[in-house]
């Protein structure tokens, strides 16, 4: 499925949820709160649940003796309607856990139930996992909000790092974000994603506005093009 598609996809859902959920709480102001997947589910008539302990794999390690552990972190049950993520994983690791259940449940009907290991977004993934995590970040972090936030905080779009914000991003080794590269792109946006202050304005960080992980922020930023080298 092209990415197009999936962007849509989660735009589509989003907009539908946000209805419920004004529906239900006809007072709701901060529409970011509801962003949670747990909404969908529950427009969806599904449960979603977070338990400390959601299952644990035991498996020989080549042909020795040792066991190795491996942590479930989400799990989609189509027929039980039910979706669990493992409290054992960090909150915003555990929310877009969430949010890639929630896109196997939209985007691959023919998977009856689904289990996920601790995602690495950094890693190559399958296909199909791959397109979980992309549905993920759409929902979560769509690009309007992403925008108008960077915005806010950084006073321009794109955002443009030049020597002077790349030292309040990074006072130790502020060099490394003016390098060009792929790699550097990354970095960039990391630091923009966990930067709380410039000069005397603080504020919370937009990955924390988000819920989601550094890694998680920076890779939607350099996918929307808002961060670049000046």
């Amino acid at each position: 499925m092209d990415k197009k598609t999936i962007h849509r996809k989660a735009t589509t859902l989003r907009k539908q949820v946000l209805e419920y959920v004004r529906s239900r709480f006809p007072d709701a102001k901060n529409a970011r709160q509801y962003l949670h997947p747990k909404y969908a589910f529950e427009m969806m008539g599904f449960t979603y649940e977070e338990r400390p302990d959601l299952d644990m794999e035991m498996r020989v390690v080549g042909g020795s003796a040792g066991i190795k552990r491996s942590v479930i972190a989400g799990r989609l049950d189509r027929l039980g309607k039910t979706v669990t993520t493992s409290e054992s994983s960090p909150p915003d690791e555990r929310l877009f856990t969430a949010a890639h259940e929630l896109g196997h449940l939209l985007l691959h009907g023919y998977a009856i139930e689904h289990r996920d290991r601790p995602i690495n977004l950094l890693t190559k993934r399958p296909k199909r996992e791959r397109e979980a995590d992309e549905f993920a970040a759409a929902y979560l972090m769509p690009r309007k909000w992403i925008a108008k936030d960077l915005k806010n905080r950084f006073g321009s779009i794109p955002l443009r790092v030049d020597e002077n914000l790349a030292w309040w991003l990074d006072k130790t080794d502020h060099e490394r974000l003016l390098r060009p590269g792929k790699d550097a792109d990354l970095e960039r946006a990391r630091a923009v994603s966990i930067c709380t202050n410039i000069g005397e304005g603080h504020f919370r960080s937009i990955k924390d506005e988000y819920g989601v992980t550094a890694t998680a922020m920076a890779l939607r930023l350099v996918e929307l093009d808002l961060i670049q080298r000046k």
